[in-house]
């Protein structure tokens, strides 16, 4: 069984932390983070290192307020990366103003970030501090990012096996390509924040193509070549929504809670019927 420390932060704000193996049952490490039942999952997948520009994190921080205000409303829990960098930082701001009503859970490789009271100093070089503003943490055991994007996953199906699960990709890398297409596997909806540039603005432009050639030829499938055999896949597998950057903040908070809806209407529709 896992088990779970508190850590406190210089605002004050405790966390619930959990260390654990890669290997480890995801539904351990829920019972260990105690995180109150949810009606649904809202996964971020974003860049951190270089979303750094101070004029679109100023248009993604309304963006992050709308979508705590969202998560609230449903009833949500929101599962992101858990640094104090980027998206990451700016959805903790948004659930702290609002008073943190929303379960914020941060999965993360323990050899790359540090937070206070952590005993093993000697590994601080190097890393990344932990968002000051997140409820829950879940440290995987490894030393590079992306060794923690099994345990994510795993965390988001468990949480998801009956609720609607949902995927907001803000900027991102080669780390959030994977969590992309994870998504798009499970056949969670995917809203695409266009103009927060790299990943997002790739896939923004590849299924405006994609939307281009169905209104010109009148059928779905794709007339252009995509090198990128993940990129390929999440183009024409993917529940994808345009979000550009630049609407009105609050028309995310609309959209995610539609897609909440949607998706509850589908799980109706396909539960067995009693003979």
């Amino acid at each position: 069984m896992e088990r779970s420390i508190q850590v406190v932060f210089s605002n004050n704000n405790h966390a619930q932390l959990v260390k654990t193996a890669i290997d480890t049952k995801a539904s351990d490490i829920l019972v260990a983070l105690d995180i109150q039942a949810p009606q649904m999952v809202i996964t971020l997948a974003s860049g951190a290192s270089k979303l750094n520009d101070s004029e679109t994190l100023g248009l993604i921080q309304p963006l992050s307020d709308a979508i705590a205000q969202a998560a609230s409303e449903i009833g949500a829990v929101i599962i992101d990366g858990g640094t104090a960098a980027g998206a990451m930082a700016t959805i903790g701001r948004a659930i702290a103003n609002q008073g943190h009503r929303v379960p914020l859970l941060g999965i993360a490789p323990s050899g790359k970030v540090t937070y206070p009271g952590r005993a093993d100093k000697s590994s601080n070089k190097g890393t990344t501090s932990l968002d000051p503003n997140h409820s829950h943490f879940v440290l995987v055991e490894g030393y590079t990012w992306g060794s923690e994007t099994d345990t994510m996953y795993q965390l988001a199906e468990e949480l998801g096996k009956e609720i609607p699960v949902v995927t907001v990709l803000i900027n991102g890398g080669l780390i959030a390509k994977e969590e992309v297409l994870r998504s798009v596997r499970e056949g969670w909806p995917l809203i695409v924040v266009e103009g927060s540039a790299r990943l997002a603005d790739e896939i923004a432009s590849l299924w405006r193509r994609k939307e281009s050639t169905r209104t010109h030829q009148g059928r779905a499938s794709r007339a252009f070549s995509i090198p990128d055999p993940a990129i390929a896949e999440v183009i024409d597998a993917g529940d994808i929504y345009l979000f550009p950057l630049d609407s009105p903040a609050d028309q995310i908070r609309n959209l995610l809670k539609q897609l909440f809806v949607h998706q509850q209407e589908k799980a109706l529709k396909n539960l067995p019927t009693l003979e």
